[in-house]
């Protein structure tokens, strides 16, 4: 049995190589292709000196290079560290920093201005960003290093150069496969750290519960540094399906997504509710009627029923409908396939029943294990679980805990409740941390950068619905004598944030909502916000994942 990533590649590449692996708006490439340019990638890392276990960082836009980045980096025996292409400057510099990369596959420009965290440096640099590999070496993010060290760079396109990799590096199956970094509640990104058995553990059971087959083509709609993307590379490899790698262009656009499913023939389509489900989508949806769908699969936040009705109204007869769930640290670990009873009985979508990789329990604050029809937090052990936070262990300690069955049990922070009927739902968070299109934000790192700004003494962030979709906004509190510029305040956000961390709107007050207790009143936070949601503009782009 296949023991890492990497050999889901060459086992695709042996039994199909003539087979469409990967496409893209500028061009295809059949798992021949993919192998031989992954393994050439693998010889350029493995000759410049990579070694097993070494991160390299990948910040590449939606193109035939993504995948060949992925692939390369794994044969290698390294582990890849996505960051979103566009992911500002200023954060990039902090999460490459963070895992303290050997390499860096970006474009020339953006490479710089992720080293430097200057978002001048991708406008001054050399004017070639097309996609290379740039050998750092050790120690590049060590203060004492000397500025005028230089990468050694070679651009995608002369990997002929290099000749193929004899044979992957051997790597066990608990190494590090990958890093995702999300939003932490202390104002600095988290890394969440899997291994090649973690993630597995999960492809294994998807491809299972969709009957992948090499006849299908999987979506590839979520950014790569986002969890939903695991199972487009690599489901897609293992059962050697085409992978569509959807266009940054058409993310928010629901007409744009439908002709893109159509013309591409996409079978399995995977991504967070919002990227389809909208209230005003029924006219494009319709298109679906007449596509390939066979599979959609939402993840990453709550569906919308109304929305959801659309959806199922105007999908080819045969057609099924997935809700998965599953925190960054646990890859997917329930699901439940939906019927004609969710969609019109008007109560949340449920979270299902856990994989066959994965054993629940719920609990009170005090421990005690809750009963049916009782929400109680949600733990997870199971063989899909992440090896840790990333240089973090005090932060993994806390949320790591031994059960009575002696396994290690991850507490998700995620208020669930069970009944025999329909397994488990999602009820709330037991912290403040909110889910924003799909993605995690804890609004902690933005008011901390909020608070950055000289006229903002305090910042309270919350999450809130602007017709379709649910955005971020924030109620501050000015210091003496300062005036709010709404538009400094978004560009220095968009400075540090990524566009779905970016509050769309922001108002000030002279005194934030308390509790009885001194802290900010999230509650009546959000009450000072909903009355206004009429009267304020879009301050911020929100972008989509």
């Amino acid at each position: 049995m296949t023991s890492t990533l990497s050999h889901l590649l060459l086992r695709a590449a042996d039994a199909h190589p003539d087979r469409p692996a990967v496409w893209s708006s500028t061009g295809e490439l059949t798992y021949a292709d993919l192998c031989d340019r992954s393994m050439r990638l693998a010889r350029a890392l493995a000759e410049h000196g990579i070694e097993p276990g070494d991160r390299v960082v990948i910040a590449l836009p939606k193109d035939v290079a993504l995948p060949i980045a992925i692939f390369g980096t794994l044969l290698a025996g390294g582990a890849y560290v996505p960051i979103d292409y566009l992911t500002p400057p200023a954060r990039a510099h902090v999460i490459a920093a963070d895992a303290e990369p050997v390499a860096m596959i970006s474009g020339s420009r953006s490479m710089q201005a992720m080293v430097s965290g200057d978002a001048s440096a991708a406008h001054d640099g050399p004017s070639d960003n097309t996609p290379a590999l740039h050998w750092l070496g050790r120690g590049w993010f060590d203060p004492e290093r000397s500025p005028e060290c230089q990468p050694v760079s070679v651009s995608l396109s002369q990997l002929k150069q290099f000749g193929q990799l004899r044979s992957p590096v051997e790597v066990p199956a608990s190494a590090l496969a990958y890093i995702l970094y999300t939003s932490g509640s202390t104002g600095r990104p988290k890394g969440v750290a899997h291994t090649n058995a973690s993630a597995l553990a999960f492809v294994r059971w998807a491809v299972d519960a969709v009957g992948l087959e090499e006849t299908d083509v999987v979506s590839q709609h979520a950014s790569p540094s986002f969890d939903l993307s695991v199972f487009d590379f690599f489901g897609a490899a293992m059962a050697a399906a085409r992978l569509a790698l959807v266009p940054a262009s058409t993310f928010g656009r629901v007409v744009t997504l439908c002709r893109f499913i159509v013309s591409t023939g996409v079978t399995v389509w995977y991504s967070v509710p919002s990227a389809l489900l909208r209230a005003s989508a029924a006219e494009p949806l319709a298109a679906l009627k007449g596509s390939a769908l066979r599979q959609v699969i939402f993840a990453g936040e709550e569906i919308p029923a109304g929305p959801l009705r659309i959806l199922w109204q105007n999908l080819p007869p045969s057609c099924r409908v997935a809700n998965w769930y599953g925190p960054t640290e646990t890859n997917v670990c329930t699901f439940h396939d939906l019927t004609a009873l969710d969609v019109d009985g008007g109560g949340p979508i449920p979270i299902g029943r856990p994989c066959p990789y994965a054993t629940m329990s719920l609990v009170a604050e005090d421990g005690t294990v809750m009963s049916n029809g009782t929400a109680g937090e949600l733990l997870v052990a199971s063989t899909s679980l992440m090896s840790g936070y990333w240089k973090l262990p005090a932060a993994t300690s806390r949320v790591f805990s031994a059960g009575p069955d002696g396994r290690v049990y991850y507490a998700t922070g995620d208020l669930v409740s069970r009944d025999d009927a329909r397994g488990l739902t999602f009820r709330g968070r037991v912290d403040r941390l909110l889910k924003v299109r799909g993605h995690r934000v804890q609004p902690e790192e933005v008011e901390h950068v909020l608070e950055q700004r000289a006229e903002i003494d305090e910042a309270a962030v919350v999450k809130h619905r602007r017709g379709d979709v649910e955005v971020l906004a924030a109620v501050v509190r000015l210091a003496d004598g300062k005036v709010l510029e709404h538009d400094a305040v978004i560009g220095h956000c968009s400075r540090f944030l990524p566009p779905y961390m970016v509050p769309d709107v922001i108002l000030s007050v002279p005194e934030l909502p308390r509790g009885s207790r001194g802290k900010a009143d999230y509650n009546a936070v959000l009450e000072l916000v909903e009355p206004q949601r009429d009267d304020l503009g879009r301050l911020a782009g929100s972008g989509a994942g």
